[in-house]
């Protein structure tokens, strides 16, 4: 069993295996057409609590020769016990439908009577099933199925062990996650060794952290929310001391010592809760997943950074530390980016050179504007085409197509303005997004299927997001540009609740030729008449009651008066390259005259306030201390939540589980 989300689960349909289960037949009515095709799946799902739902069954599936409708009492069965327990048996239907995916695959062709959307058709109402369980299980807050340190049934065979230690030995500990690794015999008797033997390896360290990572993060998916815990406060209660009864016995492993001592330490030292388990979990599994280390630095040396610095982000630069400015600290990060034409194979030496001074000049707009919270400097640079430095920074590419796209970290479009240019660069620096996703995610198709699209998603996906505050560069790319360039800031009072003929509620929502909504008389001429005269009377009393509020305010007291409402707005001096109407805006707005189309009136001009930085302080040190776990803690774990995309939107992850205070606030508090 794994994470995988039914979207990942329902890919496998589309790779053709050779058949792994041979019981299939064809059931025939008494027509030539076949009615029925059946075929029978191993279901398996082990467990460390026994319920009414088996562990391991051969269960036959009736499949609709002409609709594909899943037709299995028992299989329904099974469904319907799960639904009635608070364990969480997601997992065990996935390994399930995998299976029924792999069978109706293998046989897909191969009987020529079948209809041609039989396989589309059977694999689509199995996906609806899987999918109103898993709506109905994570609405309910089921819980992970296996107790952490509890022996499972079936027990685990000596060959089963064998098996995973040479998984985890062969793949240095990077196997992928299964929740067998938590079986108590497998811990207590096979474990050791394994770890033993990998302490001796040349790559020992690497190896045991992933081993550690890996039951890090195993352990923090069986643990319980916040919410799971007042659903279910005796199961909760009992799994985090099942939690900490396996850490302590991993901390009993003398090489798997170090990475677990602290987190018992932490979380004895608070009132033993779920909620500073789960922190802790979380806080080591973001330490172990880094894989650039956090390097003191001295002026004139430079270090290759690539790969997760804590943020989950793959970065790509050069880091250098160079001589202090002002007194103090200054650095510059230097990126090799190759640019490429989008689907083409070849490399153009005049296409890279155009859009890499396009970089270059977004780079200067901005190299005043990369400061730290105590005036530490940073500047970004691209590097030469040809570099006489010794030490390089890794190299990537950036495809740029001949359409407008969606931007990307990877992906521009030709004619990308300079902050996204500038917010997509960043990402190659271990920033990561900060925005609600609205466009791309999932859709639950008429057959029941789920299918991803990058436009109108109806579940976007990234919904474990952790939103940054509107003049982010990650959250906003151009209001954050706004922030840091000069101009002017205009304040206008605009009345409210006016009454105009086109907003008026009519008497009985009288339509255009008089008719009353749900009503079968008509007004007579005299009566229209008089409701048209009385609307425009109403609207000339409200206009000019407007305009006298508006002539009347005082322009030295910068308040906005009873029946009108403050509005700000900032144009910047960059604006009026592109377009005449902002200065046109300002040149109207200082004359401190009342707009009779708009119903408002300026009455203050002042130059805008400027950040002295684009960069918010944890993003500062998140770039110039790559891996610094200390002093970027909160934001690596809260990014680490950028890309997750939870059940409820069809993912496979959990959101706001062991993050600390500033993540689940938002804002701007994760960035200070």
């Amino acid at each position: 069993m794994h994470g995988w989300s039914l979207y990942e689960a329902a890919k496998v349909k589309m790779v053709f295996f050779i058949l792994l289960f041979c019981n299939f037949s064809v059931v025939a009515q008494d027509d030539p057409t076949y009615a029925l095709v059946e075929i029978m799946i191993p279901w398996d799902c082990v467990q460390t609590s026994a319920s009414d739902i088996p562990t391991d069954e051969e269960i036959k599936i009736g499949i609709d020769f002409n609709s594909g409708k899943i037709i299995s009492p028992r299989f329904d069965a099974i469904i319907k016990d799960a639904e009635s327990l608070p364990f969480d048996f997601f997992p065990c239907l996935q390994n399930f439908a995998e299976k029924f995916f792999q069978n109706i695959s293998s046989q897909n062709g191969k009987m020529k009577k079948l209809p041609r959307n039989f396989y589309d058709n059977a694999v689509s109402n199995m996906e609806k099933k899987i999918n109103e369980y898993s709506d109905k299980s994570y609405s309910k807050g089921a819980f992970f199925l296996l107790e952490p340190g509890a022996s499972i049934f079936p027990a685990l065979t000596d060959n089963d062990k064998k098996s995973m230690a040479k998984e985890l030995k062969n793949s240095c500990g990077k196997q992928s996650q299964t929740s067998l690794l938590l079986d108590d015999s497998f811990i207590r008797d096979t474990l050791p060794s394994v770890v033993n033997e990998i302490g001796l390896s040349d790559n020992q360290a690497g190896c045991l952290r992933a081993i550690a990572a890996n039951y890090s993060q195993l352990l923090l998916n069986s643990s319980f929310s916040s919410s799971q815990c007042s659903s279910y406060p005796e199961f909760c209660e009992k799994r985090n001391q099942s939690i900490q009864k396996t850490l302590s016995i991993l901390k009993n492993i003398p090489d798997l010592k170090e990475y677990f001592e602290d987190i018992l330490e932490n979380i004895n030292r608070c009132p033993v809760n779920i909620e500073s388990t789960n922190y802790e979990l979380n806080s080591i599994l973001a330490l172990l997943k880094i894989t650039t280390p956090c390097l003191s630095m001295q002026p004139g040396e430079s270090n290759r950074i690539s790969g997760n610095t804590g943020s989950g982000l793959d970065s790509k630069y050069l880091l250098t530390k160079l001589p202090n400015k002002n007194g103090k600290p200054a650095f510059r990060v230097t990126l090799d980016i190759v640019f490429r034409k989008n689907g083409i194979i070849d490399f153009d030496p005049s296409f890279h050179t155009y859009f890499k001074q396009k970089a270059e000049k977004c780079l200067s707009e901005i190299k005043d504007f990369l400061k730290g919270p105590n005036g530490e400097t940073l500047e970004i640079s691209l590097l030469a085409d040809s570099p006489q430095e010794i030490n390089l920074p890794p190299d990537f590419s950036i495809h740029v197509g001949s359409k407008e796209v969606r931007d990307s970290s990877f992906e521009w479009s030709p004619n990308s303005d300079c902050s996204t240019i500038t917010h997509e660069i960043l990402h190659h620096l271990g920033l990561v997004d900060e925005y609600t996703e609205t466009s791309s995610g999932f859709v639950v198709q008429e057959n029941g299927t789920i299918r991803h699209q990058e436009e109108k998603a109806i579940k976007p996906e990234y919904d474990c997001r952790i939103n940054g505050p509107k003049d982010s560069i990650m959250a906003d790319p151009l209001n954050a540009f706004n922030k840091i360039l000069p101009g002017k800031e205009i304040l206008y009072c605009e009345c409210v609740d006016l009454v105009l003929p086109a907003e008026i509620d009519r008497p009985l929502e009288l339509g255009p030729v008089g008719e009353p909504s749900g009503v079968a008389q008509k007004n007579s001429p005299e009566e229209e008449k008089k409701i048209r005269d009385d609307l425009e009377n109403r609207a000339v009393e409200s206009e000019k009651k407007c305009f006298d509020t508006l002539k009347g305010i005082s322009l030295q007291s910068g308040l906005c008066p009873q029946g009108t409402r403050a509005i700000t707005k900032e144009i910047t001096y960059s604006s009026w390259e592109k377009s005449q109407t902002p200065r046109d805006e300002l040149t109207e707005a200082e004359k401190f005259e009342i707009d009779r189309s708009q119903h408002r009136r300026s009455i203050r001009v002042r130059d805008k306030e400027v950040r002295s930085s684009l960069l918010y302080p944890a993003q500062f040190r998140a770039i110039t201390e790559p891996g610094c776990s200390l002093s970027n803690k909160v934001y690596y774990l809260c990014a680490r939540e950028a890309y997750k995309t939870s059940r409820a939107s069809y993912g496979k992850d959990r959101c706001d589980v062991g993050l600390p205070k500033e993540c689940r606030e938002g804002g701007d508090a994760w960035l200070r």
